[in-house]
């Protein structure tokens, strides 16, 4: 509480000095008192008292003074000491709405994916199960090709749950870390559409894990994005390095690019989407910039505080 005690003393004589005349210099020194009594947990309520205690006394001491004009000058300053409380509810309010959207997008990623565990590996297991019915019923002699059918079926079964899983949370990611998680995301990309996946760059060391999990997740969307709307043949580029106290990466297309500021309008799609990318980046005090335009493909690049 010292930083808020020397900013109530301040308070008084910065006040003053605006009053008599000190404009701007004394506004921005009002700015500067409200944020250090902010971070020293003085409320709104707390700052009024301050400023009704001095400003009284200032009145006193200046009976000569036009109250009208004093009055007006005083609310100035006051408002200004108040700006820092009012970014600070501004930046929460941002915050909350930030965090719903990406509850909701998040909700209706775990919808789809149970969505296709239902219909996909269940039909494929509706499928083996009918065959194993069918080897039952012909008994022991049933030929190899049943039988491969059969396994065929079972494969692909845990080929698209291993999928969904890797979806749901990679264990790659906790367990060896970014790259060879963004290594494991290419090559099944590659494997599963054809395109072709190239992944640059290394870390010297792990990051914190909420960090690694949001450039996975973004870069994974950006992927995502380019093989819905990209067209065919496609290319992609991930890079990924550090920059002093900066982990970057950018997720770069051939594909046939869009409009950004149309597709944001209606960002409503499977995923996290555009505004989830950005949202996922804010929430770490990040940024992340698409770039694309019609015929010219896409460019996301994430940049997150280390």
């Amino acid at each position: 509480m010292i930083v808020a005690a020397n900013a109530s003393v301040r308070y008084g004589p910065t006040l003053d000095a605006y009053l008599c005349g000190a404009g701007e210099t004394a506004l921005t020194e009002a700015y500067e008192l409200g944020r250090q009594m902010l971070c020293s947990g003085l409320s709104v309520l707390d700052l009024a008292n301050l400023h009704n205690g001095v400003l009284r006394e200032w009145l006193e001491q200046h009976e000569e003074a036009d109250v009208r004009k004093i009055l007006r000058s005083a609310a100035i300053f006051f408002t200004e000491t108040l700006s820092s409380f009012d970014m600070l509810f501004l930046r929460s309010d941002e915050s909350a709405t930030a965090t719903k959207r990406m509850n909701d997008s998040l909700e209706a990623e775990v919808r789809r994916i149970s969505h296709a565990i239902h219909s996909e590996a269940g039909a494929i297991l509706a499928q083996a199960t009918i065959g194993m019915d069918q080897v039952a019923r012909t008994g022991p002699y049933e030929p190899q090709s049943q039988m491969d059918v059969v396994r065929s079926l079972l494969y692909e079964t845990g080929e698209k749950l291993r999928h969904f899983s890797h979806e749901l949370r990679p264990s790659v990611l906790d367990e060896f870390g970014l790259m060879e998680a963004l290594e494991f995301l290419a090559h099944g990309v590659e494997r599963r559409t054809g395109a072709c996946v190239a992944l640059e760059g290394r870390l010297d060391r792990r990051v914190a894990s909420p960090i690694e999990l949001t450039v996975y997740r973004v870069a994974q969307e950006a992927i995502n994005n380019a093989l819905r709307h990209g067209g065919q043949p496609l290319n992609i580029e991930v890079s990924v390095e550090m920059q002093e106290a900066r982990l970057r990466c950018v997720v770069s297309d051939d594909g046939q690019g869009f409009d950004v500021e149309e597709v944001q309008g209606k960002d409503s799609g499977p995923g996290i989407g555009l505004l989830g990318m950005r949202e996922r980046a804010a929430l770490l005090g990040g940024e992340c910039s698409i770039f694309s335009s019609r015929g010219d493909g896409t460019t996301v690049v994430l940049s997150l505080p280390l």
